[in-house]
């Protein structure tokens, strides 16, 4: 017993994806301390650099805050952990997916008083709780798992409920039952639960001492340590797998990542790879705290169904849990799973992959001659400035398909201009600086407001912010190999697409949840809803940035690590952003609004934060329209449902031009020629805030026909 409760409690575990830096190097930006937001004593043994916006980042920040641990989302308490098994719901407007919070199950030992993060890797995080007598908990928390695991230290435990308790064992609930034993089926008059208690009998008392007051104690034998695994027990049938496989637990995890080059393994350093393994590790050890190659039993999420290889896990039950991103999938496996991802499928360059269409070239020539002397922004934070830069990145490429060297001259010229000042402080004040506070590139503007800057300091939107301003200058890159600031943006790109904990001064991948597949944009602010992420095609714009950074400075291990990124990305943007009836994720009555708009933890929202506008739910998850949105924006049958909800905004009161003018490019992935129309009569309003009227027409005139 005493093994399991040194793996289960006191070792810090810190594994992370077995691949190696960019570099090891301090950022070249100056450093400062970051005031806005500091790591409280809830971040406990964590050292710098913090992982700002991992799924359990409301863990480290004060407050009773929602984690979601799929199939369950938990709350922390002063005095112990509340387990939800959500009821999940579409809003009867249809444009919600909910899980409403409930305390389905708490377990609570009053001499505890609060906690701290005591260890955390890429798959799970251990939350300790601490008493000023003998008295612990210990909770290791790993999304997938149906069991939550606790290491308890004392004789007795509560469990409560915000519904009433039906039955113990079979037992109608009664001041009179007192129920020995190692295993507990709980039903309350909403759900049923199973506590385990490995390593020893428990003996379990009811009280009821006044109405609408009553708990459940456990008392377990001397040393007074034990370890309770809970459960929700959904079906009869997952009854019994639940039983089965009680007795091995995961305790630590681990991401690992295998390349194949040329159809061979390699490290991804010296070519390009055509496929990643991506192998999910939770080392189990069995109820004794040996390590066990008997099965572990984790929960999948519809994306991991698709891509993970069947000699590495045997399915067991099929959709039992549901969640707000669709049903979940039982795996029994030897403690990992392999995942494999198409690295091919994802490289597409610098350029679209056909010519610019010929009764369209001198529309566009006129257009980017005008651009290249006339295109400005309003924009002065680092979202909208990153956009700009992008567009100017834009106007080179189109003067070099169109073989206008003395254009591309001009527009290579303004993007080195434009773009060079933010690397330098001594010359623009937005700038950007290393934060040694928490680890991470902020913007000067954010470190002096935390308002500004969309809550940079906060490390919010990151990876968007940055991934416009690597796509840039990756194209400056490009044609100017030898630019001085390379080594700037590789830090930049060290923020959010950093590989390994041996980058000492960056989180691993700071936005990209390995089990859900996809990136949280949401960073140190607190929600009760968990983390979210908006526009998930300005986070495949910023994996696609990395990619052709790679490219451009003749890395192919940055451009590897870049397409791994990108590909887990659109896996998960397809399966859980877009949608349509019958897809199998969402009820639907909300699929058949055909796209999420901002997708939380525990819900997903047919609306955007800056309103519910049909076309800004639709055209933020299309934005910008690069060479990757075409691998993106399918397959065509969805790509045609979609657009059939999209067009409805054509004609409405409020319609603006600059949104008009992303629908023309949307319009153009089914309707080429209606979507080229549309565009060659916006007005210039169109093209203020991040676009232009040039990348536009490339856009539509590439598609195919």
């Amino acid at each position: 017993m005493a093994a399991l409760l040194v793996l289960l409690g006191l070792i810090l575990i810190v594994p992370s994806l077995s691949l190696a830096p960019f570099t090891t190097k301090p950022s070249v930006f100056t450093s400062v301390h970051n005031y806005v937001r500091q790591p409280g004593p809830l971040w406990g043994n964590l050292k710098v650099p913090l992982p700002t916006n991992t799924w359990y980042t409301n863990l480290g920040m004060a407050g009773e805050n929602t984690i979601a641990e799929y199939p369950y989302i938990t709350r922390t308490y002063t005095q112990g952990i509340s387990v939800c098994y959500p009821d999940v719901t579409v809003s009867p407007d249809g444009r919600h997916i909910t899980s409403p919070w409930s305390d389905d199950f708490i377990l609570t030992n009053s001499q505890l008083n609060g906690g701290k993060i005591n260890s955390s890797d890429q798959m799970t995080v251990e939350y300790n709780w601490i008493s000023q007598t003998n008295i612990s908990m210990k909770s290791m928390r790993v999304p997938g798992s149906p069991y939550i695991s606790l290491n308890v230290t004392g004789q007795t435990w509560n469990i409560t409920s915000q519904a009433s308790f039906v039955s113990i064992n079979g037992k109608p609930i009664s001041t009179d039952v007192v129920i020995s034993g190692t295993q507990f089926e709980i039903v309350t008059t909403t759900q049923t639960w199973i506590l385990y208690v490995l390593g020893g009998a428990a003996n379990i008392f009811y009280f009821n001492p006044a109405p609408k007051v009553e708990w459940i104690m456990i008392s377990i034998p001397f040393p007074y340590r034990s370890v309770f695994r809970i459960a929700n027990v959904p079906t009869a049938s997952a009854a019994k797998v639940l039983d089965s496989y009680k007795d091995v637990i995961p305790t630590k995890g681990s991401v690992d990542v295998k390349f194949t080059c040329s159809g061979s393994p390699c490290d991804g350093t010296k070519k390009a790879a055509e496929t990643a393994t991506i192998i999910f590790n939770w080392n189990p050890v069995d109820a004794y705290g040996n390590k066990t190659t008997l099965p572990l039993l984790m929960m999948a999420l519809p994306h991991h169904v698709d891509s993970v290889q069947p000699n590495t896990v045997s399915m067991i039950l099929d959709k039992v849990y549901t969640t707000s991103k669709g049903p979940l999938t039982g795996f029994v496996s030897s403690g990992s799973w392999s995942l494999i991802e198409n690295l091919t499928s994802v490289d597409v360059g610098f350029f679209p992959p056909r010519p610019i269409d010929d009764d369209k070239l001198s529309v566009l020539i006129t257009s980017l001659q005008n651009d290249i002397q006339n295109l400005q922004t309003l924009d002065v934070d680092t979202y909208g400035k990153g956009k700009f830069m992008a567009q100017l990145a834009q106007l080179v490429l189109v003067s070099k398909s169109v073989g206008r060297e003395d254009l591309f001259t001009t527009a290579l010229a303004n993007l080195t201009n434009n773009l060079e000042p933010w690397m330098n402080r001594v010359t623009y004040r937005d700038t950007f600086l290393y934060d040694l506070t928490w680890g991470g590139m902020i913007s000067a503007n954010g470190w002096l407001n935390p308002d500004k800057d969309y809550g940079n300091s906060y490390y919010n939107d990151h990876h968007f912010h940055y991934g416009y301003f690597t796509y840039a200058a990756s194209v400056l890159l490009k044609y100017n190999p030898n630019w001085k600031y390379k080594t700037h943006i590789l830090d930049l790109i060290r923020d959010f697409a950093n590989p390994s904990t041996q980058d000492p001064y960056f989180p691993v991948t700071r936005h990209k949840d390995w089990y859900n597949g996809h990136s949280w944009a949401q960073g140190l602010d607190i929600s009760q809803d968990g983390k979210n992420q908006e526009s998930t095609s300005e986070s495949i714009n910023a994996y696609y940035g990395v990619a052709l950074y790679g490219d451009a400075v003749g890395s192919p291990y940055i451009a590897n690590i870049g397409k791994l990124l990108l590909a887990t990305e659109i896996r998960s943007t397809q399966k859980y952003w877009h949608m349509q009836p019958g897809g199998g994720v969402y009820p639907d009555q909300f699929a058949q609004n055909g796209m999420v708009g901002i997708l939380w933890s525990d819900k997903a929202d047919y609306q955007t934060f800056f309103g519910p506008r049909t076309e800004y739910i639709h055209c933020i998850q299309m934005i910008p329209f690069v060479p990757i949105s075409e691998v993106v924006l399918q397959p065509m049958e969805w790509a045609e449902f979609e657009w059939g909800v999209l067009s409805l905004a054509y004609g409405t009161p409020g319609l603006q031009d600059e949104w008009k003018g992303y629908m023309a490019q949307a319009q153009a992935i089914t309707q080429k020629e209606n979507g080229w129309n549309v565009a060659t009569l916006l007005s210039d309003r169109a093209f203020l805030h991040g676009s232009s009227r040039t990348s536009m027409y490339w856009w539509i005139a590439t598609r195919p026909n």
